[in-house]
């Protein structure tokens, strides 16, 4: 089936250091893992075209480096954000519930979907235990290194935004 409708969206992906932002994008767009880490500098944008029920939707993915302090600057012209948490790094989890309110307030209206990664770092029991005490719970727990749950997510966010246009 060929598109008849083509839309472009810019997501801003946002979180804590070494939270596996570049990581998921390497797996979405790149179908790619390394356990190499380098740390994002700044801002890094990827481009990946998305087919969602016949329409094309290039999602434009701006990775933005961990400093909280910057990001409302990379979040004018943003309709969704996606906020990638460690799963594995329970102290990383216990600042969640206010950096997710920083974001609301930044940007009240936006599609956010909150994402808990490296979940393969974890038993199934403490991923329970886990699931059980964080707040506000994430919309999907994935892994970038074996790919649980990547293109699900992303799929969930693009069919968020074209909601609004079809």
């Amino acid at each position: 089936m060929e598109a008849s409708k083509w839309f472009s969206k810019k997501v801003v992906l946002l979180g804590p250091p070494a939270a596996g932002k570049s990581s998921l994008i390497n797996r979405f767009v790149h179908h790619k893992f390394t356990e190499e880490y380098l740390s994002t500098i700044g801002l890094s944008i990827v481009k990946k075209s998305m087919n969602i029920e016949g329409v094309i939707l290039d999602l434009i993915l701006w990775e933005v480096a961990g400093q909280e302090k910057m990001w409302q600057n990379y979040l004018k012209g943003s309709e969704g954000v996606i906020y990638v948490t460690d799963i594995s790094d329970f102290q990383k989890n216990s600042g969640l519930e206010a950096q997710i309110e920083g974001v609301r307030r930044m940007v009240p209206d936006i599609n956010l979907t909150i994402v808990a990664n490296k979940a393969d770092l974890l038993s199934e029991q403490q991923l329970l235990t886990v699931k059980e005490s964080i707040k506000p719970q994430p919309d999907f727990y994935t892994s970038a290194k074996t790919g649980e749950n990547v293109e699900e997510f992303f799929l969930h966010v693009g069919k968020q935004l074209l909601a609004k246009h079809i």
